[in-house]
């Protein structure tokens, strides 16, 4: 109930509330950090958010989203404790796909001053979900999912890609041009907006 009340209902002094009462009638039946970090940040009280998931990555050492949470919430304060370390360890999670509910790959993995490293992230995601795409034109039952009809053929040819975005968040959107930014910056005159 505290995971819908701050995330869907965006009620995060409410979520508190019900963590609060979660945790004191059963402390160590769920990981109560965690949401609480999540409250904390959407009240943009980050200090307390990262104290929570130190909290939660402490209890859960080989939970790779608790550890990129805590690299994050770090980050928003400019707390640079073990940032080698959860940054090695974040890069490493999402080469294996992990750390997916835990952020969008392309933020935050380039401060400070990271650019090559958002950059083989960017490739190498993007070439997971063009291989994805390609698996996907190439089945027998045709195009299927997200993709339009009649994308199969030119995802199957491999000689263009379609990037589409939709975005309630503002953060999202910033992400979303500064990745087409990119794509044109490597595709030359190939690209079509």
């Amino acid at each position: 109930l505290a995971v819908l009340t701050s995330g869907e209902l965006r009620q995060p002094d409410r979520a508190l509330r019900f963590i609060a009462i979660g945790q004191a009638l059963s402390p160590l039946a769920l990981d109560w950090n965690s949401p609480r970090g999540h409250a904390y940040t959407q009240l943009k009280r980050h200090a307390e958010a990262a104290s929570s998931f130190e909290k939660a990555a402490r209890l859960y050492p080989s939970s790779a989203d608790r550890s990129c949470h805590l690299l994050l919430a770090r980050m928003r304060i400019a707390d640079w404790r073990a940032h080698e370390s959860l940054l090695h360890m974040a890069t490493r999670a999402l080469s294996l796909g992990e750390c997916e509910r835990s952020w969008d790959p392309l933020y935050g993995l380039a401060m400070p001053l990271r650019g090559p490293l958002l950059l083989q992230l960017s490739k190498g995601i993007a070439a997971q979900k063009h291989a994805l795409a390609v698996r996907l034109g190439a089945s027998p039952s045709g195009v299927t999912g997200r993709m339009g009809v009649g994308a199969g053929s030119s995802v199957t040819e491999g000689t263009s890609l379609r990037i589409g975005m939709l975005s309630a968040d503002y953060r999202w959107h910033v992400m979303a041009f500064l990745t087409i930014g990119m794509v044109e910056a490597m595709a030359g005159g190939h690209y079509r907006h």
